[in-house]
């Protein structure tokens, strides 16, 4: 699908000295009037100085600005590090002629180290002058660390015979588990929407693709889901009980599903992406709790990687996840094969097509208790030799 950018947003990214490797590592969207916001963050009890800010910044009204930057995560640096944030706040309010509540910020990388905040004022003078729609791989390519591949994509719809356009880009590709991940996404849109409707969209678009996928198990101090909302397609106005909205809602839910699967695809050393299907539990909760204890088992990740159609950890899995289960109704599927049914396994032969469907880039993992009518689905990875060469030398 070509990518759509929106009306009214430029782009840019430039290199300030963060990442040893040259590349880009400063990136930035601008609206050209303000816009209406709403954010997602993570839920790590331990919040990274961007984050707290960007929380604070979000009560007062609309923005502007998000700034991003990649190699540093500015977490557990104390009030050292929320002092940088806003010092750098500060400096981009002058150089942007924008208020200081008109600016969120957002950081990835290595924990536990500040900001160079001279390096990324010293930026203001070259992303202002950068700024444009053509900069927006620019600014994608800018907030990566370990990501193999850039990730974005858009959706256009009609609302009331006007286009709008929905616009968004990740990054991440591990320490993924929700509530989110080490992942930042920025979406952009010229729709003209209330805030209310749009804190909606972004919460039930969240809930349904980003807090629905896990590389490793591991949550990052950082997640930060940002959506900006300008209404220069000066359509009607989505409100929350307006026909329009499904309309909305559902691009965002679309938009962002196909980019957690991206995401997931570019899983740090992944090889496979593992579709994990969980029904027939007594309640979704219950569902939720094993698919992300099967998701997450380093047993079953390895399985799928040797294409090993090992049943035996995904029963053994299920019963440690959920106390009711029961293998006389427990049933499991491998794609289109059911490698157990009530109580018995598939013979030998059975179980070598099965090996031959799991060279597949993708491949369903479906679990039916049959205790009940609830479900829920998690996206993941297998587990290789490259995520353990990748997280054993990070930040050396």
């Amino acid at each position: 699908m070509a990518l759509s950018l929106p009306k009214g947003f430029l782009y840019a990214g430039a290199v300030s000295g963060i990442k040893t490797d040259g590349k880009k590592d400063l990136a930035i969207i601008y609206s050209e009037v303000p816009a209406r916001a709403a954010g997602m963050f993570t839920t790590n009890a331990i919040k990274a100085a961007p984050v707290v800010v960007s929380m604070n910044q979000l009560k007062k009204g609309e923005k502007r600005i998000i700034l991003a930057n990649s190699g540093i995560a500015n977490a557990a640096t104390g009030k050292d590090g929320i002092k940088d944030v806003n010092e750098i706040i500060n400096a981009y309010t002058k150089g942007f002629s924008v208020k200081s509540d008109e600016i969120l910020v957002a950081s990835t990388g290595v924990i536990g180290r500040r900001l160079p905040v001279a390096k990324i004022v010293a930026q203001i003078a070259a992303l202002k002058n950068d700024l444009s729609r053509q900069g927006f791989m620019d600014a994608v390519r800018a907030i990566m660390t370990t990501d193999t591949v850039p990730k974005y994509g858009s959706r256009r719809l009609k609302i009331g015979g006007k286009e709008v356009i929905l616009t968004g880009f990740v990054k991440g590709s591990g320490m993924i588990q929700p509530h989110m991940a080490t992942m930042l996404a920025f979406f952009t849109t010229d729709a003209n929407i209330s805030a209310g409707a749009l804190k909606k969209v972004m919460s039930n678009a969240t809930g349904m693709s980003f807090n629905r996928i896990t590389i490793d198990g591991e949550m990052s101090t950082n997640d930060t889901v940002f959506i900006l909302a300008n209404g220069l397609a000066q359509n009607e106005s989505i409100t929350e009980d307006s026909k329009s909205y499904q309309l909305f809602e559902q691009a965002m839910m679309d938009l962002s599903k196909e980019l957690i699967e991206k995401m997931v695809k570019d899983g740090e050393g992944a090889s496979k992406v593992i579709e994990v299907n969980v029904a027939g539990a007594k309640t979704e909760e219950d569902a939720r709790k094993i698919a992300f204890k099967l998701a997450n088992s380093p047993l079953i990740k390895t399985a799928f990687f040797g294409e090993d159609p090992n049943w035996g950890r995904i029963v053994a899995t299920v019963g440690a996840a959920c106390g009711y289960a029961n293998e006389s109704t427990l049933k499991i599927w491998i794609g289109k094969q059911a490698v157990f049914n009530c109580g018995k396994g598939i013979d030998n032969d059975a179980l070598l097509k099965v090996r031959n469907s799991m060279k597949n880039r993708t491949i369903q993992l479906t679990i039916d208790l049959g205790a009940g009518t609830r479900g829920f689905n998690v996206m993941t990875c297998d587990l290789t030799y490259d995520y353990i060469r990748i997280n054993s030398t990070y930040t050396s």
